[in-house]
């Protein structure tokens, strides 16, 4: 139920107290207080699982999944995602990521960790590892920024010499 709703709600309990003068100041006194406690109880927000822990998106960048919430900023890549969020402190990122996988180096900043060749906790496959930081945006709106990078290995740079025997080397096999 949202705001309006749980005023209207407020509004409709203690209207009935008023129409209703032999119990108005006993069903006043409980009222109140049970309507006040539903406006300071957060609705529930479908980034956290029941015991606070973020959830996993659908985004990947490597084998990492980015937590759900997390918008893409630009400049990200395939290869190299930079996410933003809101409402999400520090350390129940900081949870998300040691949930994900084990890194080989850790290192703290001022504003943020960066995590060094994270290794995939959830898979018996050797995945290649991603290197994941974490900044704070902005403390008091608890806005953070999540940056991962995939460490797989590329192909190298081809010359032009290696490049055209490459080609030609393709086209002997489809004739």
């Amino acid at each position: 139920m949202g705001n309006l709703g749980r005023v209207i709600a407020i509004g409709a309990l203690l209207g009935a107290c008023s129409r209703n003068p032999e119990g108005a100041s006993e069903a006043r006194s409980t009222a109140v207080p049970r309507a006040k406690a539903a406006l300071d109880k957060p609705e529930h927000d479908p980034r956290f699982d029941a015991e606070g822990n973020l959830r996993t998106g659908s985004l990947k960048i490597g084998w990492f999944a980015i937590p759900m919430g997390f918008e893409r900023v630009p400049g990200s890549t395939e290869r190299s995602g930079i996410y933003e969020a809101s409402g999400i402190s520090q350390e129940q990122l900081r949870r998300y990521v040691d949930a994900q996988g084990q890194p080989k180096q850790v290192d703290s900043m001022a504003h943020g960790e960066i995590y060094k060749q994270v290794a995939a906790g959830h898979s018996k496959l050797p995945l290649p590892p991603v290197d994941v930081t974490v900044l704070v945006v902005d403390a008091r709106a608890r806005r953070l920024r999540l940056v991962v990078d995939d460490r797989t290995p590329t192909e190298p740079d081809l010359t032009p010499q290696q490049a055209m025997e490459k080609l030609a080397k393709a086209r002997d096999r489809t004739e």
